[in-house]
């Protein structure tokens, strides 16, 4: 009988042995995780804001303001833009979304529209508020620098075409006066107006930027274009810009305009078309401007075959210091 004892006892000692250094084990495995430099979910959310500037070249943009353009005077009258899906990168190849401030004016979800005029300055349209910066949060890697940034220039399809200045329940900034745009119930993803040859020629030369080729008509029908689409647009006119080298505490997103408007000629607008670049496709103004940022454009005089401008490398978003 001692012995039974002795053998129930030695058999219970050892199972609780083994349950404390699992539970050891365990515990130091949960503190390794926490700490170790491979894993990214624990890590501390930061805070982080982007500033962004209107440039021309590397002069600052004021709205109003005239500037050359390829020898033409151009007075800029509106400057503003959508961006969406900000994302950090790091020098080890992850990547970190931000989540954005939902401040109830400038950003919505997952979108934020920055204003760079100011309709209170002579000849400028728009709205009185400006908006230079867009903040958030991120989880910081814990292995790795944050080295650089990606951004959508452009409204996610679902939000584009839910919400517009149209509807009474628009949040803000999906309802800013000036960036809906009738066709299909849409954004205008950026809105840069101006005048080329202001006092003399006065031409209208603007660039909205946004989706087209948009469709809701029925087997045979027509589109309504007071309607919202019910499929995705062929074009939909949306670019990621990403900045390799980019370091929110130090520097700013400058948004060049000599960069966009590239070999433009502010001075003529082809007859019938909208003034400036529009996005559509037999905008021929647009081939001069669309894949200055990254953008293909396919032009369409429905007399002959398509003729492609495809994209050039983006010089309009670049990195610079505060």
């Amino acid at each position: 009988m001692k012995s039974n004892a002795r053998l129930r006892f030695s058999r219970t000692a050892i199972a609780t042995t083994l349950t404390l250094l699992l539970c050891a084990c365990s515990d130091s495995d949960s503190d390794k995780d926490s700490t170790d430099n491979g894993d990214n979910s624990l890590a501390a959310k930061q805070d982080v804001s982007v500033q962004f500037a209107a440039k021309f070249g590397d002069a600052d943009l004021r709205c109003g303001e005239t500037v050359a353009v390829n020898g033409t005077d151009y007075r800029v009258d509106d400057f503003r833009f959508f961006i969406s899906d900000l994302k950090l990168l790091s020098d080890n190849g992850t990547e970190a979304a931000v989540e954005l401030d939902q401040d109830g004016q400038w950003q919505y979800e997952n979108v934020a529209l920055v204003d760079l005029e100011n309709a209170t300055a002579d000849a400028c349209s728009g709205t009185d508020e400006t908006n230079n910066v867009v903040s958030g949060s991120y989880t910081a890697p814990t292995a790795g620098n944050v080295s650089g940034m990606c951004f959508t220039l452009g409204v996610p399809y679902a939000l584009n075409h839910e919400f517009t200045s149209r509807n009474d329940d628009a949040p803000a900034p999906l309802n800013a006066t000036g960036m809906s745009w009738s066709w299909m119930l849409g954004h205008k993803f950026m809105r840069i107006d101006g005048v080329g040859s202001p006092g003399d020629i006065n031409q209208s030369y603007h660039i909205h930027l946004g989706s087209t080729g948009c469709s809701n008509a029925a087997e045979g029908g027509e589109n309504d274009s007071s309607a919202v689409p019910t499929a995705e647009c062929v074009y939909p006119n949306t670019v990621e810009i990403c900045l390799d080298s980019f370091n929110a505490d130090t520097q700013q997103v400058a948004v060049d305009l000599q960069a966009l408007l590239g070999d433009s000629d502010v001075s003529y607008n082809t007859e019938g078309t909208a003034a400036g670049c529009m996005s559509f496709n037999n905008d021929p103004e647009c081939a001069e401007i669309m894949p200055n940022i990254g953008l293909s454009f396919s032009y369409e005089d429905g007399a002959n075959e398509p003729l492609v401008y495809p994209a050039e490398t983006q010089t309009v978003f670049r990195a610079e210091s505060l």
